[in-house]
């Protein structure tokens, strides 16, 4: 999907219907915060490494611009549930503890008190996937 600030809505959606189809709905809110906070990371991780790239000129002096894009899956493994993100960029998720004062960087802590497990692999195709896995007891 494209790297835009509506897909982590479009996401959540998604991943609410295809639980909910699955008859998984007890895990819809925990999965769906996951995802939105997987998605706008991937988001701003895509825009970082669009912008790094910025610079690049084409023959002819015109810059590449194209729109960047991020990659959603959701899949079961036995009575688990994977929510997994793709983006461009290579550098890991990194949890932190924002002061008070900061605006972001909320989003991981979330993760990380929601997910069973989570965590990152770096991707065959380049950039990395930010995984998420959600138990039957979430």
């Amino acid at each position: 999907m494209l790297a835009h600030p509506i897909s982590a809505s479009i996401a959540r959606r998604c991943v609410g219907r295809t639980l909910t189809a699955w008859g998984r709905a007890d895990l819809v809110e925990c999965a769906q915060l996951i995802i939105g906070e997987l998605v706008a990371n991937a988001i701003q991780s895509t825009a970082d490494v669009t912008a790094a790239g910025a610079d690049l000129v084409a023959p002819g002096g015109l810059v590449e611009s194209q729109p960047g894009v991020v990659g959603v899956g959701l899949y079961r493994i036995g009575g688990r549930v994977v929510l997994e993100v793709w983006d461009r960029s290579r550098l890991p998720p990194k949890l932190v503890n924002p002061s008070m004062e900061d605006v972001g960087g909320r989003g991981l802590l979330l993760v990380d008190a929601l997910a069973t497990v989570w965590g990152y692999r770096l991707s065959a195709i380049g950039g990395k996937v930010v995984y998420a896995t959600l138990d039957e007891a979430a």
